[in-house]
């Protein structure tokens, strides 16, 4: 694989070496800075800080020459599923959604809320397949997030270093020639090959389960500091948060 930034420094110094402006540079800041916020204690499965895969999103996009507001959504992808908002409430709710158009604009806004509809399952591959000539580009900028997002989890062996690192393995080798085929009719070659040679290192590896995070955790998890306790008005909230699996998925249209 190539070079992946898991720090904001990284992609900072990627950001420049690939010649975007300063103001870009000043935008991708303010977007780290939101993602800090948005996503504090959060990890990944396999024990990997969600900021450094977040990052490593956005350092995928950013190494396909896409322009900055789909970089900022590869950064802010999981915003909606994951994100700590001050309404406390999850989801792209319209205050949520409102939130985010402030401070990073209403067309990378509108990537990640497009990005938190996509349904990602072995189904969905072939109702894409079938209907890409019909996808509209933001469509497709969010299907190219999704497989930079599962290329960043290939970082490192990440998806093997997990309880479930079997089941990793499963899902490579049912949907990755999907995956690889998706990049390449998406018009990015290099990215499909990058995917590829990722899920052959991961098939052909074994990790020792001393090194696999036994927390069975298979999602993104918060991890706080022991000092830690919620206000009861943050609780209450919650009680009244959209939950993520109570919203109804959208299919491409």
């Amino acid at each position: 694989m190539t070079f992946v930034a898991q720090t904001n420094l990284q992609l900072y110094r990627q950001l420049s070496e690939q010649g975007f402006s300063q103001e870009d540079l000043a935008y991708m800041h303010q977007a780290c800075h939101v993602m800090v916020q948005l996503f504090p204690f959060l990890y990944r499965p396999n024990g990997k800080e969600h900021f450094a895969h977040a990052v490593g999103t956005a350092s995928i996009l950013c190494s396909l020459q896409k322009r900055v507001p789909v970089i900022a959504a590869g950064l802010l992808h999981a915003a909606y599923r994951h994100g700590e908002f001050p309404s406390f409430r999850k989801g792209p709710t319209k205050s949520n959604r409102k939130y985010i158009q402030n401070v990073v604009g209403q067309e990378t806004e509108e990537h990640i809320a497009r990005y938190f509809y996509l349904q990602w399952d072995r189904q969905n591959f072939i109702e894409i397949q079938e209907r890409f000539t019909e996808l509209s580009e933001i469509d497709r900028d969010s299907l190219l997030i999704r497989l930079a997002d599962n290329l960043e989890k290939c970082v490192d062996l990440g998806v093997l270093f997990v309880s479930s690192g079997p089941g990793g393995k499963r899902s490579i080798q049912k949907t990755g020639p999907t995956r690889v085929e998706l990049a390449r009719k998406l018009g990015y070659p290099a990215l499909a090959d990058q995917i590829q040679t990722a899920h052959e290192a991961i098939l052909n590896a074994e990790i020792p389960s001393i090194l696999c995070n036994g927390n069975g955790a298979q999602m993104d998890f918060l991890l706080v500091p022991l000092s830690y306790r919620r206000s009861l008005f943050a609780y209450l909230s919650s009680l009244f948060c959209v939950s993520t699996s109570s919203l109804k998925m959208k299919s491409f249209k």
